[in-house]
């Protein structure tokens, strides 16, 4: 409440239980005057309980909303939230881990409410069947699944606490395989003779350009044709939203010359379909998986057969590490927050 001078009196300013602003007038000139007819009718006790009634009426709907939430239709909601909000890689994990939380757990039918923190913690640490060799670094993909999902029940009032916050990845039950990060077979100059000669078009342009770029499979199916610039291309990883530029030898920009242009924003059009379906995405790891065993096979390297396209980006990570640039650059250039990860890359194994 407060008083305003309209004209020669002081009206009592203040808002409705709706929220709406109103005005009355106390008939008063002076200040002092209209300030004691303002508190004798209580005009600010009667706002306040408008504030109280209407923070009442939200609470109640809240609860009762609650109440009516089960964690399926709950699941469904933040569907369509993670898609609108988050990346297309990071919304299709989380809804496929919570998913999977829902079924193990069989929470289906049970409210937002009554989920408890010793239900988050028990899948995030389980030990049970599948699950005894499962690393540290899913395990914490598993918390942030959770914890996405229950902080977005507890922004919408269907549940009073945030029980993911209180879920730590247990380590200390976790044998030293667990805890290691997975390392990446790198590729070596003979692997990538032997996969050019069995790849088709497209599986020729993705190698050479993760070789040469040190770009992830993704991003280089997500190509448009405004990522090159002269001889630098530039992309927005789906990897945390982080923008890479890296120069381009004159081979990538002339292989890209020789390329069919059946879109005119995209490069791989089919394929960037078939890559932001979080359903089909395995089928581009597969692919490579069978042209690996056929390169395997008509070449004899056996050790192809265990490698996968990341191993590209340790190719590119050694290559630039011989010819003397620094592992702050190269950090850089695959999009590292820190030079520890980089160092995976710079040790993997051929």
């Amino acid at each position: 409440m407060r008083l305003k001078k309209v004209n020669k009196t002081y009206h009592v300013c203040f808002k409705s239980d709706d929220g709406t602003p109103m005005e009355v007038d106390t008939g008063c000139a002076d200040y002092t005057e209209a300030k004691a007819v303002a508190w004798k009718s209580k005009a600010a006790e009667l706002e306040q309980v408008a504030k109280v009634m209407r923070l009442t009426s939200d609470i109640v709907s809240r609860i009762v909303t609650g109440k009516e939430m089960t964690m399926n239709l709950a699941l469904g909601r933040y569907k369509v939230w993670a898609r609108n909000n988050l990346t297309n890689r990071t919304a299709g994990s989380h809804i496929s881990y919570v998913s999977k939380w829902i079924k193990d757990f069989n929470l289906e039918k049970v409210t937002p409410a009554s989920i408890e923190d010793n239900m988050v913690s028990g899948w995030v640490n389980s030990q049970g069947k599948g699950d005894e060799n499962l690393k540290a670094s899913t395990r914490r993909v598993r918390k942030a699944a959770l914890k996405s999902f229950l902080d977005y029940c507890y922004n919408k009032g269907w549940m009073l606490t945030r029980p993911a916050d209180l879920c730590r990845v247990q380590m200390d039950k976790m044998t030293h395989q667990q805890k290691e990060t997975k390392s990446h077979a790198a590729m070596s100059d003979e692997d990538l003779k032997a996969l050019m000669k069995e790849a088709d078009a497209f599986w020729k342009m993705a190698i050479h350009l993760a070789s040469v770029t040190g770009l992830r499979l993704g991003d280089v199916c997500s190509l448009e044709w405004a990522c090159f610039d002269g001889n630098t291309v530039t992309v927005w990883t789906d990897k945390r939203d982080k923008r890479i530029s890296v120069r381009v030898p004159a081979s990538v920009i002339n292989a890209m010359c020789s390329l069919p242009v059946s879109d005119p924003t995209y490069l791989f059009p089919d394929k960037r379909e078939l890559y932001l379906d979080a359903n089909r995405r395995a089928g581009l790891s597969v692919q490579f998986k069978r042209l690996c065993n056929k390169a395997a096979e008509k070449s004899g390297r056996n050790s192809l057969k265990k490698k996968s396209f990341h191993g590209l980006r340790s190719y590119y990570a050694k290559n630039k590490q011989a010819k003397g640039v620094k592992i702050e650059t190269i950090a850089k250039d695959l999009g590292h927050s820190s030079t520890k990860t980089t160092d995976v890359y710079l040790n993997a194994k051929p």
